[in-house]
């Protein structure tokens, strides 16, 4: 790429010519017109080409002919060839800027800024279409220009400070930018490398409470055929005794829990479990200390926060009163159960009664 202000995003071939026109603007206006009459020419015949047209021996105004009669071809950017064509043939064949007037350097100036939008137009059309250019650069002017062609240059070349700061305040926008995304990629790798660390640890948590949970279930003491045989039938008949349908009764739990009270005995002030404390399904909470039962109130009873799931599958189970006693029924099946149903009876929670 060439070394230029206003041409040095176009290759050699095209910008042979307009680099020439931009170092004799002010200085040989005549020869800065021809140049850019020929940068014109070789332009079109490489548009041409590009569109498979024939351009071998054809002239300027055949070629701008040829791009009249094309659909590609913008109008301001066809009024752009034909001005630099007409100045240049005024130049090469009637001597126009040899004197070097104030018009002859204005004419010259102003076609070299329809030049530049010619390169511009075919490298965003033909080459890359999203690319940037800045303001037209004035090139270095003489001392002998006319005072109101050199206040349209400064007036220009505030323009390009203007731009240039502007660059300026946007690069320093995009290092800073650079930089937060730096910051950001640095965070986002300690938290990927911290949430690994995570879970390796809570793997390392799981495999210790797998092996946990295996040693309490071989800790477990077996439930005895007897035992399990009469749990089973006072299952059935507390189901019975609910009025539940012999289908529902299949249902009803098949292990004991052990549930601890959510307040502290009266008696001893230690902790209570909940147990079936006669027939009919009530349930009383006992002292672990004593073995003394209290009642359970309604209030007490929505305490318990126990999770009772639906055997058909719907989830979690709300508790209420199943006939005259607590249960737990499912919102959406209407399946229900009782409370004591779930408990062991007093005697086996193991707790021998101290006092009465």
């Amino acid at each position: 790429m060439i070394n230029s202000p206003n041409f040095g995003f176009l290759d050699d071939y095209l910008a042979e010519y307009a680099l020439r026109a931009e170092r004799y603007v002010f200085e040989d206006t005549n020869t800065c017109l021809i140049k850019l009459r020929q940068f014109a020419e070789r332009l079109a015949r490489h548009v041409l080409e590009i569109h498979d047209f024939e351009v071998k021996g054809k002239s300027l105004n055949e070629l701008l002919q040829c791009l009249r009669g094309s659909q590609f071809l913008p109008p301001q950017i066809r009024s752009h060839f034909y001005l630099l064509r007409d100045l240049g043939n005024e130049a090469a064949h009637e001597g126009k800027g040899d004197e070097g007037t104030r018009a002859d350097k204005r004419d010259a100036y102003r076609t070299l800024i329809a030049a530049r939008e010619l390169a511009m137009w075919y490298q965003r059309t033909f080459i890359k279409s999203d690319e940037r250019f800045g303001p037209f650069r004035p090139p270095p002017s003489t001392s002998d220009l006319e005072s109101d062609l050199r206040a349209e240059l400064a007036a220009q070349r505030d323009v390009v400070a203007r731009y240039e700061i502007d660059l300026s305040f946007a690069r320093g926008k995009v290092v800073e930018l650079e930089k937060i995304k730096q910051d950001l990629e640095s965070e986002a790798l300690q938290y990927y490398e911290s949430l690994q660390t995570m879970g390796e640890e809570r793997d390392a948590e799981r495999i210790d409470y797998e092996e946990e949970l295996r040693r309490l279930r071989e800790s477990v003491r077996p439930v005895t055929d007897s035992g399990l045989a009469s749990f089973v039938t006072r299952a059935q008949q507390a189901a019975e005794s609910l009025g539940l349908t012999p289908s529902d009764s299949l249902h009803v739990p098949l292990a004991q829990i052990r549930v601890v009270f959510p307040r502290e005995s009266r008696c001893c002030h230690a902790s209570q479990l909940l147990a079936q404390s006669a027939t009919y399904g009530f349930v009383k909470s006992y002292c672990t200390k004593c073995g003394i039962s209290e009642l359970i109130y309604k209030t007490d009873f929505m305490e318990l926060e126990l999770w009772v799931a639906c055997p058909n599958g719907h989830g979690r189970m709300k508790p209420t009163y199943v006939g005259k006693i607590y249960g737990y029924e499912c919102p959406e099946c209407h399946w229900r159960c009782c409370l004591a149903s779930l408990l062991p009876q007093a005697h086996e929670l193991g707790i021998k009664k101290t006092r009465s």
